[in-house]
């Protein structure tokens, strides 16, 4: 069996969320932006829920099919991600002395 991409791995929904709510402050209804993608299935507000790769792109395509080239869409969703959602990110802060120790993986001192 032949490995698969380096982005192809099983991640959050939260990404989903994030998406579906922005697209629906422009009046696109979640129902369209999960169409087709088997993420609907999910509740994306749960950050146990994890979906597939394709899951994820298949709702940013039409999250940007249904909005077009919207620039500011991208900051739109990215403003909805807090701390929270990166849970190991936020394992790493909270358990290192620095954050420069945090991002280079750095064990926390006893």
């Amino acid at each position: 069996m032949e490995a698969g991409a380096w982005w192809d791995f099983r991640r959050s929904a939260i990404a989903v969320r994030a998406m579906t709510e922005a697209a629906a402050e422009h009046g696109v209804d979640h129902r369209d932006v999960s169409a087709g993608s088997g993420a609907a299935a999910s509740d994306p507000a749960d950050p146990a829920v994890e979906i597939d790769a394709h899951q994820e792109l298949a709702v940013v395509r039409h999250v940007l099919g249904a909005l077009g080239d919207r620039p500011s869409i991208a900051a739109d969703v990215g403003s909805r991600f807090t701390l929270g959602d990166y849970r190991q990110l936020r394992f790493a802060l909270l358990s290192s002395p620095t954050l420069r120790a945090a991002l280079d993986g750095e064990p926390a001192s006893r």
